[in-house]
């Protein structure tokens, strides 16, 4: 899969869509891209710091999946952005950060297609 193709297809379904990463775990690799005219809210060590601690509970939240069944996404508003998480495969997350106001289950679909 064309990691760097994926997250720039990403970023032109919506203008709110801040950013699109994938972070691929066993040889812990980061693909990345920004939106035009987004200012970055971290540098890219607080990126990679973020994007392993979202694995962490990404890994977590698959504690209780034999019961519950395997989580399809993760949604974290914060004041300042809304996270949308999503499996990429078993070794890789993507990671899509969108602008608080954008209503973010209405591109959940287009995203995971």
């Amino acid at each position: 899969m064309d990691y760097n193709s994926l997250n720039s297809d990403i970023l032109k379904l919506h203008p709110k869509i801040r950013c699109a990463g994938i972070y691929q775990t066993g040889n812990i690799q980061m693909w990345e891209k920004v939106q035009k005219g987004i200012t970055r809210l971290f540098d890219k060590e607080k990126t990679n710091d973020t994007l392993i601690h979202a694995y962490m509970r990404w890994r977590t939240r698959q504690h209780d999946s034999e019961i519950i069944g395997q989580p399809m996404y993760l949604i974290t508003k914060y004041a300042k952005i809304n996270h949308l998480t999503i499996p990429a495969n078993k070794k890789a997350l993507l990671m899509v950060n969108t602008e608080p106001d954008l209503e973010i289950h209405g591109i959940i679909d287009d995203i995971i297609k």
